[in-house]
């Protein structure tokens, strides 16, 4: 998502079209992206579209060991899974997985960034080129989630 800005300034307000300043005060929350959801206070604003996706995840975590997951959905930029482990927000892990229709074996750095029970999502971290290209494959190839 990119955000483009006008670099047009009138130096002098219209007063048909535009109030004073002192007019407009506006509190920064007020003008802040809504978020989609928070968890524990934090927004979640996802950057990437997700598809559905159902395949075997092992998951690596410092604290807890290794583990063997599902996926739930998929984007170029993280995913989501279900595992039998107790994970924390911004807690690294690392995943090992096969995508359906790939004959690429992933082994991916994450930081978890949503967590609903069991469920976690995580955010990619240190694709390789390669690696993001053939997620983005897989991810249209899926379909985009409604």
């Amino acid at each position: 998502m990119s955000l483009i800005l006008n670099p047009t300034v009138a130096e002098d307000a219209l007063p048909e079209f535009a109030a004073p300043a002192e007019e407009t005060t506006v509190a920064p929350e007020e003008i802040a992206v809504p978020a989609l959801g928070t968890v524990e206070g934090r927004p979640l604003i996802r950057t990437q579209e997700r598809c559905g996706a159902d395949f075997p995840v092992k998951i690596f975590a410092p604290g807890s060991g290794a583990a063997m997951g599902r996926s739930c959905d998929l984007g170029s930029g993280g995913m989501g899974f279900y595992a039998p482990i107790p994970l924390a927000l911004d807690e690294e892990v690392h995943l090992h997985f096969t995508l359906p229709h790939s004959r690429i074996a992933f082994g991916i750095a994450g930081k978890v960034r949503d967590i609903s029970g069991y469920r976690y999502g995580v955010e990619f971290e240190g694709l390789t080129q390669s690696e993001a290209a053939e997620l983005q494959r897989i991810v249209r190839l899926l379909g985009v989630k409604e």
